[in-house]
């Protein structure tokens, strides 16, 4: 029997180092604001991100009877850990093109490695565990973000990590919700990382507020759309499983309510800013700068 404990101990020992360790590298590349390379910094697939979605991961595997927790969370804590993009010129703003389908490759090549070094008994499973993390890859089409590789026939292990991963329109409080997409706009548009306020003429900051009510708008079409997909995923599962899960994608109406609260509230402040003048410009500006969570210090926008 002691020697069975001494074994599970060490088991837990070694996930908690490779835990650590992930989370180390995701703080270390991706939340520490570097002036030698700003564009590094990623206000919203960080630490914070991947601690969120191990969170939701082991929610929904236990919901619905799968087994092996640590292999969810192990997935879960690698699946954001290559953030590669390409800094694009949009029309008037630099945004940040992230490398979907190369990220998601990379970084389940990166999670064999510790596979082979310290989960051999997971080497027959490498399939699924290949798929789980193509189930992540994001497309978008109209408004909508969906996952094209997750299929009925996935296995379980995928629609746990795809379900996790976008799951936050129904699983997390308004709060979290509206934080978490505010930091994804900081995370694309990149004009704004540590820039000078007063170096953008009024064209630019008129475009970039609007810009910023769309995608107030383009909040409230993501949780109409996942809660219109979530209800077809959850089709393959029985009855109690379909209402466990419904229970715990419940916040999908809440976070609805509150997002057109936060976009009416927005308008509010924005108000006629097409015709302002440039002081009142630059001050709708700032607010709307607030309200999205950046800081405006001695004249420099900071994004963290």
């Amino acid at each position: 029997m002691r020697c069975l404990e001494n074994k599970e101990k060490d088991r837990n020992n070694v996930f908690d180092k490779i835990r650590q360790e992930v989370l180390a590298v995701l703080e270390d590349e991706y939340q520490r604001w570097n002036k030698e390379n700003k564009y590094n910094y990623l206000p919203f697939h960080n630490k914070l991100h991947t601690v969120r979605v191990e969170r939701r991961a082991v929610q929904i595997a236990k919901c619905i009877g799968y087994e092996d927790i640590e292999l969810v969370r192990l997935c879960a804590l690698f699946h954001d850990i290559v953030q590669d993009y390409e800094v694009k010129q949009c029309g008037m703003f630099l945004k940040r093109s992230r490398k979907t389908g190369y990220n998601e490759e990379e970084s389940f090549n990166i999670f064999i490695e510790y596979i082979k070094q310290y989960y051999g008994e997971y080497s027959d499973k490498i399939d699924k565990i290949k798929s789980a993390f193509l189930a992540t890859i994001p497309s978008f089409e109209q408004g909508h973000v969906l996952q094209k590789n997750l299929t009925p026939k996935s296995p379980l292990l995928a629609r746990i990590l795809a379900m996790a991963d976008l799951g936050s329109a129904g699983m997390e409080s308004a709060e979290v919700f509206f934080s978490e997409g505010c930091a994804l706009f900081r995370e694309e548009y990149l004009d704004l990382y540590g820039a000078d306020i007063d170096g953008f003429d009024d064209e630019f900051i008129r475009a970039m507020i609007g810009s910023m009510h769309n995608w107030l708008k383009g909040q409230i079409s993501f949780i109409n759309s996942r809660k219109e997909i979530f209800e077809e995923d959850i089709k393959i599962f029985d009855y109690v499983i379909k209402g466990e899960l419904t229970k715990l994608f419940s916040n999908f109406d809440a976070n609805l309510e509150y997002i057109s609260g936060k976009k009416k509230e927005f308008e509010s402040l924005i108000g006629n800013y097409q015709n302002q003048t440039r002081r009142d410009l630059k001050n709708t500006f700032e607010q709307a700068l607030k309200f999205f969570g950046y800081r405006v210090l001695e004249g420099y926008i900071v994004s963290f």
